[in-house]
């Protein structure tokens, strides 16, 4: 692992009896650090961490949110360069650090709930200005955020409900009555952050869509949403509450309490009158994702309740699906307000809850997200497939920051299975690998997990990993992503550096394996969100599950040297094989379909189950379970009956597939056995739909009321369009350094497309353009002798006489 050395800082936080109090009683507690450096002409440089959510802020200006999340026990240091600093004055540097307490039962997808921790060093050509544990740092605690409020979902912590009526010392300039000296605390590994700094650009929000009075309508009733029942949330709790913002915005009706008149007084800037309370909604055109901040002023109190959300429903009503409301209690006058969660919109409605006259001055979001280097281009001659590209890069960019997150609100997590396929995206379409490096080392830090296995999700925390891992089979593909990730990178100091994690894991999935030479009853065996993922199709041995296994054990094999774990994939896919076959009563060749799972007998024999999924194929065939040339019925019949758009009626005896995530793993599959056509097919069918009336991102799943409408692995559609449209293999690099890459674009039914990918060497540019009489293939590298390049050409450039082909590398 890359740690991090300070010079001098160390971490410190609030005394630790107070830390301890407020960790124990609140969902939430603010804390302010504050000191003071001065430096000469010059760039410097400060380098920040801490466990959980914390602001940077110098001389009263925001400059970052962070922290690159990591392991339990360790913490990530941002970097931060910074030039033309005033010489020879005092400089404020402030930092904001959140810590979530322990009142949600102890679960979290987006952080690790740790106790909380700064350390910070400001330096200027190796000169120690200012560090943590070294020079005066005082620590106060932050009141005006309410420290008990709901979750934001199931998976993520508290909402924010910030309190203003009550003056706010300027504690960023060391004005604060309870300051105290920072006491050290424990100092966990330092790791280097590997990953680019967020982007923290000001994104106004100026294009209105409604407006009009509102009111809270207390006769409505409510159920608890179910994040806020007793599974996520201690018994009593919900009802202890004094604020239910989410509840009042519910039960908020809208148009019948009065008049509202408005009035553009500057770009941007907008009045609201009527002696009632009011709302206004405003579209962003796609998503976002970042802070909110408004600036405001109100003729009397206010409430200002801010509701995001990615979709508006078929009845035009904003939908929640979970907890996206930032509440403020305004005072009289003028407020800035910048909001301390993270969420992401296309569409934003502030309610103002008061009769006064209300003033907008501006609305902006700060955006966080990595940045949109536009590293790779893609265009062709079908505009809304060059929209769908488009689309894929912006859900990338939402979900790429730290880690690879699978939404950028709901919760923020990075989940296993979904990184495999966001992974690809990065470095198809961002031209990068250190997110995913310090993704993967993230879970290969993870200790005293149940036999070895990995957490579905991370960063987070779970209080049961210990006796049970939630989702088993995903740790699967965390390895198979391993194996892609050195692949890609040559990068294979990382894997042998966590070989003992590795073979932990190999040695504690291995203890499944029954009598049956397959892996038996093991729990959390997720296939997809479809029927697949039932007990009645999985039964005690799970086809899926296994096929997976042995070619996880294949690959693993192939990396680390292990003759021993290459050995046990191949035996477990030959009783796989095996049990398959004598299921059908079939020749491999004739097979059209198989079962999902087996009953496990006392002997060690199989029976097998007779239910069938479109998910447990799919994925068994990727798993490399049969190849097309053994058993061309089978792939016929998943190409042409199955999926989003089959060409023949789907046989009704087998189970469909969902979006996440069996039919991504189908499209995969399909480019795999030169099926183009078809994945062309199936991304219109399962896409299209999704640019009509989504916010420019693509969805979790077609459900509205409950799917994400911004789910990183869908980037993976961005691939396709590269490498299996345009033709951009994705690179590999040899031993020697040469890269390998293949060029082979394939037409489906498209004129023309051309795009370009950056490499460390430069950028590569490929294009093509088919007339119907000729072909023409341009390619462009950055170092031609760096290559080692092969060139296919499509079926209908194939078909073609010699001299209506063209071809040029460059």
């Amino acid at each position: 692992m890359d740690r991090y050395l300070f010079s001098s800082a160390s971490a410190v936080f609030m005394p630790a009896a107070q830390a301890e109090a407020d960790r124990a009683a609140n969902s939430v507690t603010h804390y302010g650090f504050y000191s003071t450096f001065r430096c000469t002409e010059g760039g410097i440089t400060i380098a920040v961490t801490a466990k959980s959510a914390y602001r940077l802020y110098l001389d009263g200006e925001m400059l970052l949110h962070g922290p690159a999340r990591t392991a339990h026990g360790y913490a990530r240091v941002d970097e931060i360069p910074l030039e033309g600093l005033a010489p020879d004055v005092l400089h404020h540097i402030a930092v904001e650090v959140v810590v979530y307490g322990d009142t949600y039962n102890g679960y979290s997808n987006e952080c690790t709930l740790e106790a909380g921790l700064l350390a910070l060093e400001v330096t200027q050509n190796g000169r120690v200005l200012c560090a943590t544990g070294c020079d005066d740092w005082q620590v106060c605690r932050l009141n005006a955020r309410l420290p008990r409020t709901e979750r934001v979902s199931h998976s993520r912590t508290c909402c924010e409900v910030f309190d203003l009526r009550t003056p706010q010392p300027d504690w960023q300039h060391g004005v604060h009555p309870d300051f105290v000296p920072a006491e050290p605390c424990a100092d966990p590994v330092y790791l280097k952050r590997h990953s680019p700094l967020p982007l923290m650009e000001e994104h106004l929000i100026r294009k209105r869509i409604a407006f009009g009075s509102c009111r809270i309508d207390e006769s409505i009733v409510l159920e608890p949403s179910f994040w806020n029942r007793e599974l996520y949330t201690p018994k009593g709790y919900y009802d202890s509450l004094p604020v239910h913002a989410f509840d009042d915005v519910r039960r908020t009706v809208e148009n019948d309490a009065g008049t509202v008149t408005v009035r553009n007084i500057a770009p941007g800037a907008t009045k609201l009158s009527g002696d009632c309370e009011k709302y206004i909604a405003y579209d962003l055109g796609e998503n976002h994702v970042g802070f909110f901040r408004i600036d405001v002023t109100v003729e009397e109190d206010c409430i200002l309740d801010i509701l995001h959300t990615e979709a508006i429903d078929r009845e035009a009503n904003f939908v929640l699906a979970h907890n996206s409301v930032s509440r403020v209690y305004l005072p009289k006058g003028r407020t800035v307000f910048t909001s301390m969660e993270p969420g992401v919109a296309r569409f934003v409605k502030l309610y103002l809850r008061t009769p006064g006259s209300v003033t907008v001055h501006k609305l902006s979001l700060i955006d966080y997200v990595t940045p949109d280097v536009q590293s790779s281009t893609f265009l062709c001659s079908d505009e809304n497939i060059t929209r769908l590209y488009q689309a894929a890069n912006r859900t990338l960019v939402l979900n790429t920051l730290d880690i690879f997150m699978d939404c950028p609100d709901r919760e923020r997590g990075g989940w296993l299975c979904d990184s495999l396929w966001t992974a690809r995206a990065a470095f198809m379409m961002l031209s990068d690998t250190t997110v995913e490096r310090d993704f993967l080392e993230n879970f290969l830090l993870t200790r005293n997990m149940c036999k070895g296995f990995f957490p579905e999700v991370y960063p987070g925390n779970s209080r049961s990993y210990a006796t049970q891992v939630p989702i088993t089979t995903w740790s699967f593909w965390l390895m198979c992503e391993l194996c892609e990730y050195v692949s890609r990178t040559g990068d294979k100091a990382l894997a042998l550096e966590h070989t003992a994690r590795v073979e932990e894991f190999v040695r504690g999935s291995s203890s499944f394996i029954g009598k049956t030479g397959l892996i038996e009853n093991m729990p959390g065996s997720f296939v997809d969100w479809s029927f697949a993922n039932t007990s009645e199709f999985q039964r005690d041995v799970s086809t899926s599950a296994n096929a997976l296994y042995a070619y996880t054990l294949m690959q693993l094999g192939a990396l680390y040297g292990r003759a021993d774990w290459t050995e046990q994939g191949k035996r477990i896919r030959g009783i796989l094989r095996g049990a398959l076959l004598s299921a059908s009563g079939l020749p491999l060749h004739k097979m059209s379909s198989f079962p999902d799972g087996f009953t496990a007998n006392a002997d060690g024999t199989l029976t097998a189950g007779g239910l069938t999924s479109e998910a447990a194929t799919y994925t068994a065939l990727w798993s490399g379970l049969f190849t097309q040339d053994e058993a061309p019925v089978l792939f016929r019949t998943v190409r042409d009956t199955m999926g989003p758009a089959p060409r023949f009626p789907a046989n009704p005896n087998i189970g469909g597939s969902g979006l996440f995530i069996g039919l991504c793993i189908r499209m995969d599959l399909l480019a795999r056995f030169g099926a183009y056509d078809t994945l062309f097919a199936d991304l219109n069918a399962t896409y299209q739909p999704q640019l009509r009336e989504g916010p420019g991102t693509l969805w979790e799943n077609c459900v509205i009321d409950t799917s994400s409408r911004c789910h990183g692995f869908n980037a993976h559609a961005g691939v396709h369009l590269l490498r299996d449209v345009l033709g951009i293999s994705e690179p590999q690099r040899t031993e020697t350094g040469r890269i390998r890459l293949t060029i082979a674009p394939h037409l489906c039914g498209l004129d023309w497309a051309n795009g370009t990918m950056e490499l460390p060497e430069g950028t590569l540019s490929v294009s093509w353009k088919f007339t119907g009489e000729t072909f023409t293939l341009d390619v462009h590298t950055p170092c031609l002798d760096a290559f080692d390049l092969e060139i296919r050409l499509p079926k209908e450039a194939r078909a073609l006489e010699a001299e209506a082909v063209t071809v040029h590398i460059r």
